[in-house]
């Protein structure tokens, strides 16, 4: 994709970030939830205590939200924004252009790649909850970036328009948590689920905070979401969803 053009779409998303009013609430919505978390871990342990395993609840609260929550949320927002731009044909409108259909939603997600990893680095400290250092940080955000990426195309390839992508995000949000029943139960739920691609940063976040090493769940998240990503842009295009 060339400079020129790049820059020209990285000019139209801040414009049209900047007039939507929901994007620009999707956007703070990870840091809104973060500071909320880091008012009630306190009133938490108080309840809890150490033998009612306070710190344990709040761990497996922090892996939910900082490995599948902000991905989600940040997935979301490239959906809607796919979805909207194929009921105004800008995507119609881009297979006439220098740029391939390929290419653009390849910039896409690496654009929710990046504001994924981004807002997991921003929220983890202003949450307060986490014993992991800035290394570990740094690998977890980059473990549950490509979560985003993937989320996000495959939103806006099962679903048609912004109502059904409302449907889609309720069940994903279900579903992609049920890693973390894993933390809560051991033994069978802890392997049951690692068919979904949430399973992969969920792991990863937990090895983190045990402080043992977290590169084979970091490998398995861009497998399995590099994977589901490719998927639904071959979808998108076998079908010609993008025109109507």
């Amino acid at each position: 994709m060339r400079w020129k053009v790049l820059r020209n779409l990285v000019a139209a998303d801040g414009r049209r970030v900047v007039r939507d009013g929901f994007l620009v609430w999707m956007l703070m919505v990870p840091v809104a939830m973060a500071l909320a978390l880091r008012a009630l871990a306190d009133p938490i342990r108080g309840a809890l205590g150490e033998a009612g395993g306070a710190e344990r609840w709040l761990g497996i609260i922090e892996t939910a939200f900082f490995a599948v929550v902000i991905p989600l949320v940040v997935g979301t927002l490239l959906g809607f924004m796919l979805l909207d731009e194929k009921d105004d044909r800008t995507l119609t409108a881009i297979r006439v252009t220098p740029v391939s259909l390929t290419g653009y939603l390849a910039w896409r997600a690496v654009v929710a790649w990046l504001l994924s990893m981004i807002m997991i680095m921003l929220a983890l400290p202003i949450a307060g909850l986490t014993r992991i250092d800035v290394v570990d940080t740094i690998f977890t955000a980059v473990a549950g970036a490509p979560l985003g990426a993937a989320f996000g195309l495959v939103l806006a390839a099962g679903a048609a328009n912004k109502v059904q992508g409302f449907a889609v995000v309720k069940l994903a949000l279900v579903v992609l948590l049920l890693p973390c029943m894993g933390l809560i139960t051991d033994g069978f739920w802890a392997w049951a689920t690692v068919w979904l691609p949430s399973w992969w940063p969920v792991m990863a976040n937990r090895q983190a905070d045990d402080g043992r090493p977290i590169w084979g769940y970091v490998a398995g998240s861009y497998v399995v979401n590099i994977v589901l990503g490719v998927a639904a842009v071959r979808h998108l295009s076998a079908r010609g969803r993008w025109s109507r």
